[in-house]
């Protein structure tokens, strides 16, 4: 899965102002798709299949909505394929045990409110305000709507975090072999927490790397199409 410069929501919006990390879709298209003004307001909708089996993607019309206001240069298929390969990811997620609490994404709404705030009238912060009109929500309204949304994304951002760990840990360990130091366990992990901490550019590389091979097979292998409308 490969990232640029998109995210679903508003967590584009207070990222701009807390450095949050970002979790973005991949095959950017060109141009717009057809009008989404015809899809019911708040329904759940089937917009593929991942494995053979339908998948519903909650509040799809007000997601499109707040997605193509964002980003001018998106279609309708783009904001669609980033919510499916996101419910690929999340499913793996689960799969190796990742879970967000119902007071973690509370948690995380509550830092998004203040970082907000905080924006005042400056441009962040007018279009969340734009975005809250546009959906006609009050922000408690928006937040609760979202709720499930701002889950998947959390999970998500540990699975990559997660996958993180692994990565950094094998590559201790394969330097340590390199140098003919066997570390034990409590070592590597002291190595690893101190180099979790130092942003190292060569190491990040290869992660990203990595992190895009784990996820371009795992979108691959899950069969996906796209259903008429959103293909």
């Amino acid at each position: 899965m490969k990232k640029y410069g998109v995210i679903a929501l508003a967590i584009l919006l207070a990222a701009a102002a807390v450095g949050v990390l970002l979790f973005v879709m991949k095959n950017v298209h060109s141009g717009r798709a057809a009008d989404y003004e015809s899809l019911p307001p708040g329904e759940p909708l089937a917009v593929a299949t991942i494995d053979g089996e339908p998948f519903v993607l909650d509040h799809c019309k007000e997601l499109l909505q707040i997605n193509l206001y964002l980003h001018e240069n998106q279609t309708i298929h783009d904001v669609i394929q980033y919510f499916v390969e996101q419910e690929v990811i999340v499913r793996e997620a689960k799969r190796n045990h990742i879970e967000v609490t119902d007071e973690d994404v509370q948690a995380f709404i509550e830092q998004q409110i203040k970082n907000f705030q905080e924006c005042g009238e400056n441009e962040i912060g007018l279009r969340h305000k734009q975005m809250l009109s546009l959906l006609g929500l009050s922000e408690t309204e928006y937040y609760q709507m979202f709720f499930e949304t701002y889950r998947n994304e959390l999970i998500a951002a540990k699975y990559e975090n997660w996958l993180y760990e692994g990565f950094l840990y094998d590559k201790i360990k394969e330097k340590g072999k390199e140098i003919g130091d066997n570390l034990t366990d409590k070592e590597m992990k002291k190595i690893q927490e101190k180099e979790a901490k130092i942003y190292n550019k060569d190491i990040m590389e290869k992660y990203k790397k990595y992190y895009e091979k784990v996820t371009d097979k795992l979108i691959k292998d899950a069969k996906i199409e796209y259903l008429e409308g959103f293909d």
